[in-house]
């Protein structure tokens, strides 16, 4: 666990801190980003646009993220007796699903602004977000955050802050998420219909996140599923009924989408 990559000492004989979890958020944002720039383009999307997309997505996710942590942790992570902890992301602390859901929040407000077309701007973001996540989960592993249930297992890893092995459930993360990754780039490049991946993106997240929560080390509610996995079911089903009503559609509808308004 290194939870900070670099330490600087101060002429004043204090210590600045760069936090291994904010630094591969940055670089999987930057990752994605150039990913995604590039694919605008070649799909005729204005990428000063998309870029403006991006970052309002990225802020609005942070916040998103940050929020719906404060309100599942806010007891157990002591956040009354200590207000200033809930502004420390870089000590990690956000919930992807809250992310996910203020991520969406502002790239439609700023799609709606830029009068960008809806669906295949979607697709191409969903494309790139498993590349971003991929490097979160790493910045997890890093800090130490986010660990698995206790396991005898040979891939159970020891952290500092537990006496026996846990499942790499970060790692778990990193894997699958660069594994549809792979797979949303290889539906781009051939069947070329951004909107499908969308739901593509949404089974296959919400089925591995599904099963990977079995291995974390999150308190279940009543009926034995976390919360996490609660949401994962209707997120795969809303992309199954995405994917179903494309496939549907009549075949000029397909291949783009109109923009959701004409006035830029």
């Amino acid at each position: 666990m290194h939870p900070y990559l670099f330490r600087f000492e101060t002429p004043w004989g204090g210590e600045i801190n760069i936090a291994s979890y904010g630094v591969m958020m940055m670089i999987g944002f930057l990752l994605s980003l150039y990913v995604l720039l590039k694919r605008a383009q070649k799909h005729g999307i204005a990428s000063d646009k998309v870029f403006n997309v991006a970052l309002a997505m990225v802020i609005c996710g942070v916040v998103g993220a940050r929020i719906f942590y404060i309100i599942q942790f806010w007891e157990a992570d002591g956040f009354a007796d200590n207000p200033f902890r809930i502004i420390r992301i870089d000590r990690g602390g956000l919930v992807f699903f809250g992310g996910l859901i203020g991520g969406a929040t502002g790239a439609f407000a700023v799609m709606w602004k830029e009068g960008l077309p809806f669906a295949d701007t979607s697709g191409l973001i969903a494309s790139v977000g498993p590349l971003g996540h991929a490097f979160g989960r790493l910045g997890c592993f890093l800090n130490g955050c986010c660990e698995g249930r206790i396991t005898g297992s040979w891939i159970g890893i020891r952290f500092p802050s537990h006496d026996v092995p846990v499942h790499p459930t970060q790692l778990y993360a990193v894997g699958y998420n660069l594994l549809i990754f792979a797979l949303l780039s290889w539906w781009l490049r051939r069947r070329n219909r951004p909107l499908e991946l969308a739901g593509l993106y949404m089974i296959t997240y919400g089925t591995a996140r599904f099963i990977n929560e079995f291995f974390r080390a999150t308190d279940p509610l009543p009926g034995g599923l976390s919360i996490a996995q609660i949401v994962s079911i209707p997120l795969a089903i809303a992309g199954a009924a995405l994917l179903l009503y494309r496939h549907r559609a009549p075949a000029g509808n397909r291949s783009s989408s109109p923009r959701m308004s004409e006035n830029n």
